[in-house]
C-alpha cells in the first residue's frame, strides 16, 4: 500500500513537471456507487497513468502491453499500480474474463484504451465485451494538451451497453461510432 502511495505521488510529480496543472472537467459524472470503465484515446505512454492521478481518489487497474512487464522493476511498479498484462496481437477470453471478474469482485474502475495502440484510430470491440459482461457503465473521458498549465481532462456521461443485445458486427460499429463521438464531443467543448 505504501509503495502504492509513493507511486502515485512520484507520478503526479513527474506528470505536474512534464505538463503543469491540469484542469478536469465534468469529474462530477464520475460514477461514485460502482466501478466503471473510463475509456479514452490513447495518444502518449503515460494516459493512464495520467486518468489515475488526476481522476484520483477513484482506484483504478488497467491492461499494459505484456512486454512492459518483462524489466522486473517496472513490472514491479505496474502491478503495485494495479496494471494487468495483455497481449495486443493475440487477445484472448481469459483476459477478458480476467478483467471483468475484476471489474465484478473488486472496487476498481478500468481504465482501457479501445484503440489499443497510440498509433491507431480504430476503435476494438473488447470495451464492449467487457461493459456487457460486467455490467459496468462505460465513461468516455479525453485529454486535451494545449501547452504546459493549459491542458484538460474532460469526462463525458455514463452510458450502459445493453446486456440484452447482441454485438454482432453491426452493433459493435454503432457503439463505435457513439463512441467516436462522444469523443468528438469532449474535444470541442474545450
Amino acid at each position: 500500500m505504501l509503495f502504492y502511495k509513493l507511486s502515485r505521488l512520484v507520478l503526479h510529480c513527474y506528470l505536474f513537471i512534464l505538463l503543469g496543472p491540469i484542469k478536469v472537467k465534468g469529474k462530477e459524472k464520475l460514477p461514485t456507487d460502482q466501478p466503471f470503465i473510463l475509456v479514452a484515446p490513447h495518444h502518449y505512454w503515460w494516459d493512464a497513468m495520467l486518468y489515475a492521478v488526476y481522476l484520483s481518489p477513484i482506484n483504478f487497474f488497467f491492461v499494459a502491453k505484456y512486454e512492459l512487464f518483462d524489466h522486473a522493476f517496472f513490472a514491479k511498479v505496474l502491478r503495485h499500480l494495479n496494471a494487468v498484462p495483455v497481449q495486443r496481437n493475440t487477445p484472448n477470453t481469459a483476459t477478458l474474463q480476467t478483467t471483468i471478474n475484476h471489474l465484478k469482485e473488486k472496487n476498481n474502475s478500468l481504465i482501457i484504451f479501445p484503440t489499443g495502440s497510440r498509433y491507431s484510430s480504430i476503435l476494438r470491440s473488447g470495451y464492449l465485451v467487457i461493459a456487457q459482461k460486467s455490467g459496468r457503465p462505460v465513461v468516455p473521458v479525453t485529454f486535451t494538451k494545449l501547452g504546459w498549465g493549459f491542458n484538460y481532462i474532460s469526462v463525458g456521461n455514463p452510458y450502459l451497453v445493453k446486456t440484452t443485445s447482441s454485438l454482432s458486427h453491426s452493433n459493435r460499429n454503432k457503439y463505435n461510432h457513439r463512441l467516436n463521438q462522444k469523443f468528438s464531443d469532449l474535444l470541442q467543448n474545450n
